[in-house]
């Protein structure tokens, strides 16, 4: 048995029966070169290539970590966590009873809560995060402050919706109607540069 060695760490035996079928010695002398580069080609071109994100972490090889606050900080939008916490708030306090505060307030109005979380989920990023609260008639509040801009929404129990506007030193502005009547839309959208409400 005569076996061709190889630069790859396998061998080509040119007397094996899978070979033997009309390869002569003297031709496999001249193909090897030819199959160990089509082998390395197909192996090569068979396997992806690891990117390091997709590598483990080693002794040599550190973990790859990325700053969050930078990468928001450059992009300029709020972290979805911030909405996240604000609708788990919300779902908390639609769970509140009657006299939650020991005084006699109401207890959360389940419909104005669902709109109020409806609501929260048509934020995009580039909206300021509200701080989500509940009233003591049962109301879900939503209050959007940012570069002295003040507004809030409130989802009250009767399907009436009251919307609050102060920017800055100007006047306080009030709009006050149905949930998605065409007036506290166009409040929502023209003055407090929110989504309308569906």
């Amino acid at each position: 048995m005569t076996a061709i060695s190889t630069v790859v760490p396998f061998s080509i035996d040119a007397q094996s029966p899978s070979s033997s079928s009309g390869i002569t010695a003297s031709k496999s002398k001249r193909l090897s070169p030819y199959m160990v580069a089509g082998s390395v080609i197909f192996l090569l071109a068979a396997s992806p290539a690891a990117t390091e994100a997709s590598q483990s972490p080693t002794s040599v090889r550190s973990a790859l970590l990325q700053n969050v606050d930078i990468v928001d900080e450059r992009r300029g939008y709020q972290r979805a966590t911030e909405f996240d916490r604000g609708i788990a708030r919300l779902r908390e306090f639609r769970e509140y009873q009657q006299d939650w505060d020991g005084s006699g307030a109401a207890a959360a109005h389940q419909g104005a809560f669902d709109y109020a979380i409806a609501y929260m989920n048509e934020l995009e990023a580039w909206h300021p995060a509200p701080l989500t609260t509940l009233g003591r008639d049962g109301s879900a509040i939503l209050e959007f402050e940012e570069e002295g801009v003040f507004c809030s929404i409130a989802f009250l129990p009767d399907g009436e919706v009251e919307l609050y506007f102060k920017d800055g030193d100007d006047a306080s502005r009030f709009a006050s109607g149905p949930v998605g009547s065409r007036d506290v839309n166009a409040f929502l959208t023209d003055v407090m540069n929110l989504p309308a409400i569906a």
